[in-house]
């Protein structure tokens, strides 16, 4: 049996589920795709539930997708570097709409 039958006969829906569908059809992931879709494959599509693994020895463990601790993403830039880039954004669409 292949995995994706196997995903949809066992698999809950949960995060990682269209990731990994993604991954097995040849689709390029981000790297937090690719850690939520490697979590749901390693847990068994979470047949057993949605959980935390438990795992801190894998080296996904702080980006797993039910780690209560997991890593979340933080902006440590500064509200001018935020400006700068915002201002630079707007130019760059003016300059498409109006090319």
């Amino acid at each position: 049996m292949s995995k994706l039958s196997d995903i949809e006969k066992a698999g809950l829906k949960a995060r990682g589920k269209t990731e990994l569908i993604k991954h097995l059809e040849g689709v390029s992931l981000t790297l937090a795709q690719a850690a939520k879709g490697k979590c749901y494959d390693c847990l068994g599509y979470y047949a057993d539930g949605v959980d935390d693994c438990k795992t801190p020895d894998c080296s996904l463990y702080p980006f797993m997708p039910y780690n209560p601790n997991r890593k979340k993403k933080v902006s440590n830039m500064s509200d001018e570097r935020k400006k700068e880039l915002s201002e630079r954004l707007r130019v760059m669409r003016g300059k498409k709409k109006g090319e």
